[in-house]
């Protein structure tokens, strides 16, 4: 007799009562059931008891089979069969009864014996128990149990009392004893560093051994630190106020575990965990017109889980499932933006002070990373004590604090108000924000997804049309592997107060459709050239009588990125806005006029409607850097489409009508973006914008007395809280933000702006591809009071640098060749005599070296190490090293025994593990067969070095025997023979039927008849005399040959 889970000691924890639930009696298929013999069932009883002896009660037990060899050696998941379950009684005696049962073969052992799965698990005990069985085969034979194993007679005491027979079994399984492992708490699981949710474990590693019992789970570790910022705590100081933190102690953060689950491609959080190393904190001081988080430098590592077999250490699976936890507190700190501020929800919360003020006291704060982990944000927790101190410091008074939920001194958040207890902060649109992530997030294959250079216009009717320049279209799931989404340069979103419709150029939803050719599968863009390369970027527009005016420039490829060769209008009818989801224009391209070098200025980037006539402004680069000047121009409505009745800004007056050489820059100082809006409020002008760079910066307001007044005096309305442009804040930078007039409440002005990210991956892939939520705009709410052109100052770096280039739109290697089909990858390189790395799962900056000088990607500079076994069915598991994220890979393979030069499968795979069945053929059973692989980017198509040459010697073993043979009179000497079906080593087989006269032949005389494809029924119309014997038997083959014959079978004829 073999013991498992005796006293078990597990490395990562065991299963708990979710994984077994058994129902009283047995779950037997009625595949496995034989009722006809059901005197060959037996009974199984004894007592469950812990270490002590003591008895177990009310406790559910159940008894399975367990797969035998043969079903473990397939690569197929292998089902563990219940075969009865009950409860212990209340002195833990149980009773149960296992039913007669048939085609058990690929349950069987190689001695024809069965393993018997004892199981029961609950909030304080475990129990696993393996018992080898021979069946009854017929009717009134007992069920024999070996007991010859040496490991039990080590413990003589441990068999239970059965009885033994010559030594070797006993007759039947009665008055067994098994004993659990019982636990002082309702906790029998431990999740590697910090205690995670029993119920991940368990049902996470039922999914992956799919029923079959599993005993052990380990959270294994994996890589090197995850370092990430974690806000700690948020200040909020205006013009009267300062803040001090004083953070010296990180043994009362906690922060959200993430999970990943990975079958799935979904992430969540797992529930809130300390620190495993804590540390000391450090202080925080924060100045005036200060809102930002405080963010400490954390340290999470990476585990996976792993599975084990019941009652088997060596059959583990890999869960797929991993979590990233907060190790270590790594002592950095900084102050970051955050996309909220905290308001004043009662004026009764409002606090007056004159001297420092200690608010949120013994408060908890929960705030979000403002770095995600597996793509899904984390919020943490911090508890406010006389160790963890927050206090606000007036610098002129009287200054005002007021909590959004109570009183300052008590409540958790806290901020500077006015003495009228506004805010009187920008502070995000939620409702907006929510309609567009919500609308993007549930897109179906024709739907707009993301995009940039956000720019509406209202309808006369009540709806809004949204412009928007690079989009993606469809599910952000679709964007992983890059062919079942679209991306159009251009495209339109039409709102109808919560309801939204996307306009394209049509062929959506055809990503899939194989009757095309591959590029002709994709949506087409609304505003484009019927040939050519060039494409169109959305500026201004408005309504004019039955048509909306939508300004554009037009772009050509240059080098890996675009220039600017003409400004371009449209008149779209307001109808076809109205019902259409498909339009197909050309923008009308205006003649250029050029800023520097064949740079022209860019008409329409933003219009200003002033009585009869309408502003039209434009930017023109200047210089060698990509540095942008503001332009001018004036019309009626009626003439935006026609420049030459336009009259221009000369920089000291008008110039003659359609003299567009006579424009010249506003001015020297003021550098504007290629998406901007000006807007009158409050009785001035003002020209809002993003201020332009890559690397952060603020969104900001020019004002002016007229509306060609601008200069480089300003505001600042609002720090986004998506930059600055590093690896804790995903690579992302902002731009191009824009005023959208006729939306929110009269004392607010609606803005937003573009965000993107220079992230890519190893295999140079956009984060957008990953993370759906950066490639979309954001909006603002900006207080109508905060337009003061009083409080516009020159910033003192004005000037200094002349650098304007911005970098916007999809950056997707894979897709910016369309019109051409994916290349062939070139020939395999020699393997690389680096040490294969982990997984690469990170995040690069396509705009740092090294990736600047290899297009923008990573270099591929890690190597590969390909394993593989062959199984009994001749087929070959591969698995190489997985190189990261985005990375796909070729496969290499030849016939080393037949000579055979390298080739390569004419489909890559997108894991690190594929299967070949090189045996297809007889002539190559027991061949030498050799592979090697080639990682590739999916992004760039560049490859890495290839993998070693792994050699392997296939053979496909033959069948097993066939069971289940029986033979039927049917009339007048026919007799019907059927079988069950093979399925090891595989199902791919044939089957053969001998016969003979029993009377009259031997059984080397045997007529066969065949090949069969099973499972079928051989019905054969053969005349034998009354009385004549036939004898009958199946044999099935592979190519490996013929399998053993079956058991004989005969019938006599009738």
């Amino acid at each position: 007799m073999t013991i498992f889970g005796q006293n078990p000691v597990y490395a990562g924890g065991k299963a708990s009562s979710a994984s077994v639930s058994p129902a009283r009696g047995s779950n037997v298929a009625t595949a496995n059931s034989d009722p006809a013999r059901a005197s060959t069932s037996f009974p199984i009883s004894g007592n469950l008891v812990d270490q002590d002896g003591s008895p177990i009660r009310n406790a559910d037990l159940a008894v399975y089979l367990d797969p035998g060899p043969a079903m473990l050696a397939g690569s197929a998941s292998v089902p563990g069969l219940q075969i009865a379950a009950t409860q212990t009684e209340q002195n833990g005696q149980f009773q149960l009864q296992v039913p007669a049962l048939k085609n058990l073969g690929s349950y069987l052992d190689p001695k024809g014996q069965v393993t018997l799965q004892f199981v029961s698990f609950g909030g304080r005990h475990s129990m696993l128990y393996q018992q080898k069985v021979k069946l009854p085969s017929t009717v009134g034979e007992p069920a024999l149990a070996r007991v010859d194993d040496k490991r039990v007679f080590s413990d003589r005491s441990r068999t239970f009392g059965m009885r033994t027979q010559d030594g070797r079994v006993s007759p039947e399984l009665a008055g067994m004893r098994l004993t659990a492992t019982t636990s002082a708490t309702d906790t029998m699981s431990q999740a590697g560093p910090a205690a995670g949710a029993q119920s991940l474990e368990d049902s996470e590693c039922a999914r992956t051994w799919e029923g079959h019992p599993w005993a052990q789970y380990w959270w294994i570790r994996e890589g090197g630190p995850i370092k990430t910022w974690v806000p700690v705590q948020r200040a909020q100081t205006g013009k009267k106020t300062t803040m001090k933190y004083e953070w010296s102690s990180s043994t009362e953060s906690s922060t959200e575990v993430a999970v990943n689950y990975e079958y799935k491609v979904v992430a969540a959080g797992g529930g809130y965990t300390d620190l495993t190393e804590a540390g000391n904190g450090v202080p925080f001081s924060v100045g005036q017109n200060v809102i930002r988080d405080l963010e400490a430098e954390y340290d999470y590592y990476s585990f996976r889980l792993w599975c084990g077999l019941s009652g088997d250490a060596t059959q583990k699976r890999d869960a797929k499932v991993t979590k990233a936890l907060p190790v270590s507190f790594t002592g950095g700190s900084r102050n970051s933006s955050y996309s909220g501020y905290y308001t004043c929800t009662n004026n009764n919360f409002k606090t007056e002070i004159n001297n420092p003020l200690w608010v949120s006291k013994a408060s908890t704060t929960t705030l979000q990373t403002s770095t995600s982990i597996y793509g899904i944000s984390l919020s943490t927790k911090q508890v406010n004590t006389s160790l963890h101190k927050k206090t606000y410091t007036p610098v002129t008074g009287p200054a005002y604090l007021c909590g959004e939920d109570g009183n300052p001194v008590d409540t958790e958040k806290v901020g500077e108000v006015n003495a009228d207890s506004s805010v009187g902060f920008a502070k995000p649109n939620s409702s907006l924000n929510s309609l567009f992530n919500n609308y993007g997030n549930s897109a179906s294959c024709s739907d707009w997804s993301g995009a940039d250079a956000t720019q509406s216009v209202s309808l006369p009717s009540g709806k809004r049309a949204w412009f928007f320049a690079d989009s993606f279209l469809n599910s952000p799931t679709a964007r992983v592997n890059g062919f079942n989404r679209s991306t159009l340069r251009n495209s339109i979103v039409i709102q109808n107060g919560s309801s939204m419709r996307t306009i394209t150029g049509g062929n959506t939803c055809r990503e899939n459709d194989s009757s095309l050719s591959f590029w002709d599968r994709f949506a087409k863009t609304p505003f484009s050239e019927p040939t050519g390369s060039a494409y169109y970027w959305p500026g201004d527009a408005m309504v004019v009588g039955n048509n909306v005016v939508k300004f554009f420039y037009r772009n050509v490829p240059q080098g890996g990125w675009w220039t600017d060769t003409h400004s371009a209008v449209a008149a779209i009818p307001i109808s076809s806005l109205e019902s259409s989801s498909v339009i197909n224009m050309q923008p009308t391209l205006l003649p250029p006029v050029y800023s520097y070098g064949q740079h022209p200025i860019n008409w329409g980037l933003a219009l200003l409607p002033q009585g009869s006539e309408v502003y039209i402004y434009g930017a023109g680069i200047v210089n060698a850097q990509n540095s942008r000047r503001l332009y001018v121009a004036k019309a009626t409505p009626n003439d935006l489409t026609n420049p030459s009745r336009w009259t221009f800004w000369t920089g000291s007056t008008w110039s003659a009508v359609g003299n567009q050489s006579a424009a010249r820059a506003v001015s020297p100082d003021l550098k504007v973006e290629n998406g901007f809006s000006v807007a009158q409020v409050k009785g001035s002008y003002w020209l809002v914008q993003h201020e332009p760079g890559l690397d952060g910066g603020d969104i900001i307001a020019h004002p002016a007395a007229t509306p060609y007044g601008f200069g480089a005096s300003r505001i600042s309305l609002y720090t986004p809280p998506e930059g600055p442009r590093d690896a804790a804040h995903k690579y992302q930078f902002y731009y191009e933000a824009r005023v959208h007039a006729g939306l929110g409440a009269s004392d607010k002005v609606v803005v937003s702006y573009n965000v993107n990210t220079s992230a890519v991956s190893v295999g140079c892939r956009s984060r957008n591809n990953h993370d759906a939520g950066i490639y979309r705009p954001r909006f603002l709410d900006v207080p109508v009071d905060m337009f003061q052109p009083g409080s516009a100052t020159v910033p003192s770096t004005a000037g200094s640098s002349d650098s304007g280039s911005y970098q916007r739109g999809i950056r997707d290697h894979s897709l910016e060749a369309q019109g051409n089909e994916l290349s062939k990858p070139a020939a395999a390189v020699t393997p690389a005599s680096a040490v294969a790395m982990a997984a690469d799962y990170g995040w690069y900056d396509g705009w740092a070296p090294p990736q600047e000088g290899n297009g923008g990607c990573p270099p591929l500079n890690q190597a590969t190490n390909l394993t593989g076994v062959a199984g009994p069915d001749g087929r070959v598991t591969l698995n190489w090293t997985d190189y990261g994220r985005d990375m796909w890979y070729w496969v290499y393979s030849r016939d080393a025994t037949a000579n055979e030069p390298f080739t390569r499968r004419e489909l890559w795979t997108t894991g690190p593990s594929v299967v070949a069945a090189p045996v297809m053929v007889p002539e190559r059973q027991g061949h030498h067969f050799e592979w090697y692989v080639v990682p590739w980017a999916s992004g760039n198509e560049a490859e890495a070095s290839r993998s070693n040459i792994l050699g392997l010697t296939v053979n496909i073993q033959p069948p097993a025997k066939v069971a289940g043979v029986t033979a039927t009179n049917i009339a007048n000497g026919a007799i019907q023979i059927s079988w069950n079906s093979v399925s090891y080593p595989s199902p791919n087989v044939y089957y053969y039927v001998d016969y003979w006269n029993v009377l009259e032949q031997s059984e080397a005389q045997a007529v066969r008849i065949g090949p069969f494809t099973g499972p079928t029924t051989l019905k054969t119309v053969l005349l034998f005399d009354a009385g004549d014997t036939i004898a009958f038997r199946v044999r099935a083959k592979n190519i490996g040959g013929l399998g053993q014959p079956s058991d004989v079978v005969t019938r006599t004829a009738t």
